[in-house]
């Protein structure tokens, strides 16, 4: 093998894992789990809303936990380590469904998603106000922006790899 090409591989292989070393940092933070847990049936209503998620969440994080009178019963939200930790301030039992809108302290990137669970008994929602909400199916609506400068950098780097080989090949 001639230097060349020695010189053309190695700078593939660099460019390779550089571009294979960046795909890990564009994850985001994105829901593990929670307590009370997704479709979780439970015998009261729960002090606190704890969420898990893959990296931690920034300060800024928004809750919405409506209860079974589809009143927001979301109390202070505090982010720590990779938990997302919200009071509840008081709730009527029925279908519970918890909104996160949250930004990883780690990418920066915004993930929203939603969870339902139900707590046992029959609200009593004569003194609530019902909110019409439509698109409260349960299910996680993702998110987060698009890595679009990972491609294009990625795009930028196979040309010149190709172009380099090509080049030196001739």
């Amino acid at each position: 093998m001639t230097i060349r090409r020695c010189v053309v591989s190695a700078l593939s292989a660099s460019a390779f894992l550089a571009l294979v070393a960046v795909l890990p940092a564009s994850a985001h933070a994105e829901y593990r789990s929670s307590v009370p847990s997704k479709d979780a049936t439970v015998d009261a209503m729960p002090g606190e809303i704890v969420i898990t998620f893959s990296e931690p969440p920034a300060a800024s994080a928004a809750v919405e936990i409506l209860d079974g009178c589809d009143r927001d019963v979301a109390g202070v939200a505090a982010a720590s380590n990779l938990t997302l930790e919200t009071d509840v301030t008081e709730g009527q039992p029925g279908r519970w469904t918890v909104g996160y809108s949250v930004v990883s302290a780690v990418d920066g990137h915004r993930t929203n998603g939603r969870f339902a669970f139900t707590v046992e008994g029959e609200p009593d929602c004569a003194a609530a106000s019902g909110r019409d909400d439509p698109g409260r199916d349960g299910t996680d609506e993702g998110g987060g922006d698009f890595p679009i400068i990972w491609i294009a950098v990625g795009t930028v780097a196979l040309i010149a790899i190709a172009y380099a080989v090509r080049r030196f090949s001739l």
